[in-house]
């Protein structure tokens, strides 16, 4: 539980109005890889999802497919696949996490040699992010589903990365990088607390 006094990584992540505290357990040999992230309270926000999954109050889709911007095939793959999570946890966006876990699955050899250079494997980084993923109460329809806030800031910073790297697609390693740079999300931790950060490893 979060304050517990454990081996590993300790940080305090910020979510604006309220302070969640995080920590990842790092048991030998990379074994088990676990995070915790909940308030110094006992008022815990819906089970530690995140705050943004609430009720949409606008039409504001993005379509992986549909807009403008060049997404590789393995990318297109993963976007929809996140779309599917979102789905099938019946949650009202599609998340940072919701990407990560369709990077995790879809992202292929592309997102599997960035993964290799962290602490953990795919199956584990899969775990930490499940482990926060409840299931909600929306029945939104699959091509009706909107990308929350801080998923669109996400595909900005991969756009972003893409540009930088001067790539002619945006891959899932773009993806990768995007969800590294917008802090105070469970999949930010994620990748932090397995030491997936900063420019170098996702190029």
């Amino acid at each position: 539980a979060p304050g517990t006094e454990v081996p590993g990584y300790h940080w305090i992540v910020p979510t604006g109005r309220k302070i969640w505290a995080a920590e990842s357990v790092m048991r030998p040999q990379c074994a088990m890889h676990s995070i915790f992230i909940g308030q110094p309270t006992s008022n815990v926000v819906s089970n530690s999802v995140p705050l943004e999954y609430v009720k949409p109050q606008r039409s504001a889709r993005l379509s992986e497919q549909s807009n403008s911007d060049n997404y590789s095939e393995e990318s297109i793959a993963v976007l929809a696949q996140a779309r599917q999570l979102s789905k099938h946890y019946r949650h009202a966006y599609i998340t940072p996490e919701h990407v990560l876990l369709g990077i995790l699955e879809k992202g292929g050899d592309d997102a599997l040699k960035i993964v290799k250079r962290g602490k953990a494997t795919t199956a584990q980084m899969t775990k930490l992010v499940e482990h926060h993923l409840r299931e909600g109460e929306n029945d939104i329809p699959l091509h009706v589903l909107n990308y929350s806030e801080r998923a669109k800031r996400v595909l900005d910073a991969a756009r972003a990365e893409s540009a930088r790297q001067n790539a002619p697609a945006i891959a899932p390693r773009h993806l990768l990088a995007g969800l590294s740079k917008v802090p105070n999300t469970v999949a930010a931790a994620v990748l932090g607390a397995v030491d997936l950060k900063g420019d170098d490893i996702f190029s």
